[in-house]
């Protein structure tokens, strides 16, 4: 699993509030598992509860967006779980590893990088047509504040700058050959292919498209075809979004971005077909739920990208990835090591509970 920055999910969900006693109706699986103290302990130094669910959450809120605001099964959500849990191992073992090293991060370089993460996101901001956010303002939206942000930046920083000691204590070279066997065993990562900028407004039946009933999906029609009435009657696709989609982007007035069309679900894709720019659709049944699409700007593919524009890429790309390995491999015979790394989330149980209600319901598996 990647080591997740934190500005990498803008609208991630809180964590929850340790200091109050805990729903366990309101939990999902991986949540029931946590233990009461640390969820592990690694070389001495504890992985806390708050910091677990933080990542955890994190990654529920980039797989709910790369699904399309799908509701995520307990299967992945166990999986996502194993994951996080894997991950603040790793990156303990390699903060203590930095601190051997000596590698150290001032208040001022913590400062600099955490003004240019800043400076990115207005940007961002701006790009996506929204008035100009301001420091606290995207404090806010990551549910972070500005102490918990700069320490998490700086945590982030030193565990990068161990990965490249480790490339460079291994003298990582990236070959002409490397490149070229990458670029012409991956032909479809090189394709400019069309791209489709759209807003969407999503609502989604409750308690989630899987489990609901015909009932809560007729409610789900009605909330959506209100919103429909709305804009028919005037208000903005923006501002109806704002108010009444469920899905992350409605921040952004419901603003998906330019995505390449075959990384959408193919519903868009086709409704997005029928329209011309700022034209908006019927409203669309999916299998998540109801949809209303306006859109903004589509293109045409361009063609291949050629080795020698692409070489320079492939090279971060393979670097990246050989970097990773190492970082397995430097980690590996402390994390599998009982004595110096315990784990007390009991994702074992997990596993056991989930198996035992997919058998006795199959069609809830998925």
């Amino acid at each position: 699993m990647r080591l997740v920055a934190l500005f990498t999910v803008l609208f991630a969900w809180a964590p929850l509030s340790l200091a109050q006693a805990p729903d366990l109706a309101g939990m999902d699986v991986v949540e029931r598992s946590l233990p009461d103290g640390p969820v592990a302990l690694v070389l001495g130094d504890a992985i806390e509860k708050d910091r677990y669910l933080a990542l955890y959450h994190t990654e529920l809120a980039a797989a709910r967006m790369a699904g399309g605001d799908a509701e995520i099964p307990e299967e992945a959500r166990v999986r996502i779980g194993i994951g996080c849990v894997t991950e603040l191992i790793q990156r303990q073992i390699l903060l203590q590893e930095a601190a051997k090293r000596k590698l150290s991060m001032s208040d001022a370089e913590v400062e600099a990088e955490f003004k240019e993460h800043m400076d990115r996101m207005k940007e961002d901001f701006k790009r996506r047509g929204q008035s100009e956010a301001t420091e606290a303002e995207i404090l806010e939206r990551v549910h972070q504040t500005r102490a918990d942000a700069l320490a998490e930046l700086r945590e982030l920083t030193l565990v990068s700058r161990v990965r490249d000691a480790l490339v460079k204590d291994n003298n990582v070279q990236i070959s002409e050959k490397d490149m070229k066997d990458f670029y012409d065993k991956n032909p479809q990562i090189f394709r400019r292919g069309a791209q489709v900028h759209l807003r969407q407004i999503y609502v989604r039946p409750k308690p989630n498209a899987r489990d609901a009933n015909e009932k809560q999906w007729q409610a789900a029609e009605k909330r959506i075809q209100e919103a429909l009435a709305r804009i028919r009657a005037g208000e903005t696709f923006a501002a109806v979004a704002k108010t009444a989609s469920e899905s992350n982007d409605k921040v952004n007035g419901g603003d998906m971005g330019a995505i390449p069309a075959d990384q959408l679900p193919p519903f868009y894709v086709e409704a997005a077909k029928k329209l011309s720019p700022g034209a908006i659709s019927d409203i669309i049944k999916s299998e998540h739920g109801y949809h209303i699409i306006q859109l903004e700007s589509q293109s045409e593919g361009e063609g291949d990208i050629t080795f020698d524009t692409a070489k320079e890429r492939i090279a971060q790309v393979l670097k990246a990835k050989k970097a990773e390995d190492l970082v397995d491999t430097f980690c590996q015979p402390i994390a599998q090591d009982p004595a110096k790394v315990q784990i007390y989330l009991d994702l074992e149980r997990a596993v056991e509970s989930y198996l035992g209600r997919a058998k006795a319901d199959p069609d809830k598996k998925n």
